[in-house]
């Protein structure tokens, strides 16, 4: 078990990845950061994350095409996923998208608030560890 959390950020934008990791640190959260699909896929499979804050539109994989992937994976699919883009609801690539939504827990839109982002990802890791405590409580639990 880790001491503090740890959260994958992943987008082609340095400067974003930065600013999200400037925010989590502060807060007590470890970070990952990637710069590409492919990069951040395989520190989630080698690191295995608390959470993955996964950019839409990278070279390599895309976040969705990584969010499918988590999702898919057994050993995964319980991770939280906040999808970040700065697609918004009125752009053209957004039209089937937003009618398909993602697998994703939370989604937020660029530009945004680094202290929201921050928010979101504390509730959602707080979230995941509820979950896992009822679990562990679950198979704890005497069986009659």
């Amino acid at each position: 078990m880790r001491e503090k959390p740890l959260v994958l950020i992943a987008d082609d934008s340095r400067s974003i990845v930065n600013i999200v990791s400037v925010v989590l640190k502060a807060r007590n959260i470890d970070t990952l950061e990637a710069y590409d699909g492919r990069q951040a896929w395989n520190l989630f499979e080698e690191h295995e994350p608390d959470l993955a804050v996964l950019d839409i539109v990278m070279p390599g994989r895309t976040g969705l095409e990584l969010c499918s992937d988590i999702r898919s994976h057994p050993r995964l699919s319980h991770i939280p996923v906040l999808i970040m883009t700065s697609i918004t609801k009125d752009s053209d690539l957004a039209d089937g998208f937003w009618k398909l939504g993602t697998s994703a827990n939370d989604f937020v839109t660029k530009p945004f608030d680094p202290f929201d982002i921050a928010d979101r990802i504390e509730r959602l890791l707080r979230k995941a560890q509820q979950i896992s405590d009822r679990k562990s409580s679950d198979s704890e639990a005497p069986k009659g």
